[in-house]
């Protein structure tokens, strides 16, 4: 979708707010734009806005609840916001559906998935 690259665009060159303008044009256009969600999720997180980051994320995987790297994300969200139960059931879903990364995060912290 146009707005979903415009939005991508724009976040590679650090204008968050206009790639956050143009990720939720793309969401008005397609209620249920899963890659449109995922990246304000990722905008807001680099925006240091995790609660935000959060929501958004979260509706992905109402969308597609195979998304690993979504939520190896809530992990790393609920994370830097000091929730280490949450971030760590999160990085287990990851882990589960085979995201190398959050293994191996797993696997740093001696915890079993």
């Amino acid at each position: 979708m146009a707005y979903n690259n415009l939005g991508n665009t724009y976040d590679n060159k650090g204008n968050y707010d206009k790639a956050i303008g143009y990720f939720q044009k793309a969401i008005e256009v397609d209620p249920n734009y899963e890659a449109a969600y995922y990246n304000l999720g990722k905008v807001y997180g680099e925006k240091g806005n995790y609660d935000k980051a959060i929501v958004y994320f979260k509706k992905v995987i109402e969308l597609d609840p195979n998304s690993e790297a979504t939520y190896y994300n809530l992990g790393i969200a609920y994370g830097i916001k000091g929730n280490d139960y949450k971030a760590i059931e999160y990085y287990k879903k990851a882990a589960r559906l085979g995201l190398k990364e959050a293994q191996r995060r797993l696997r740093d912290l001696d915890i079993t998935w």
